[in-house]
């Protein structure tokens, strides 16, 4: 996988779920969903590519930089937050394993 995953590629899907996640407007790709459905499809979709990255961030280049800059984005907030409150276990465990390596960095919104 490490050698088919580029940092920029992780960055573009990280982007474009994050906008998915904020937005109230359809996306012609998709087809149409509930509000709270669509938020919760995005936000389990953004905690997966975050969790590749994280797993990434040591063999393919700039992985790491780009994984926690992307954790220290206010925009990771509601997502996370989405996976911790969730009633399966490997969301809120996932959510628990980003929170963990996201707390120590600077500019990780810890207090919203």
């Amino acid at each position: 996988v490490s050698s088919q995953v580029s940092a920029q590629l992780c960055l573009s899907q990280v982007e474009t779920l994050l906008s998915c996640c904020h937005s109230n407007g359809p996306l012609t790709c998709l087809p149409p969903v509930s509000g709270s459905n669509f938020s919760q499809l995005c936000a389990e979709a953004l905690l997966k590519v975050l969790e590749l990255m994280s797993r990434l961030r040591q063999q393919v280049k700039d992985m790491e930089t780009s994984f926690y800059r992307m954790l220290q984005d206010q925009r990771t907030v509601t997502p996370l937050s989405l996976a911790l409150t969730s009633h399966h276990r490997e969301r809120v465990q996932t959510g628990l394993a980003l929170l963990l390596e996201a707390t120590p960095l600077p500019d990780f919104p810890a207090l919203l």
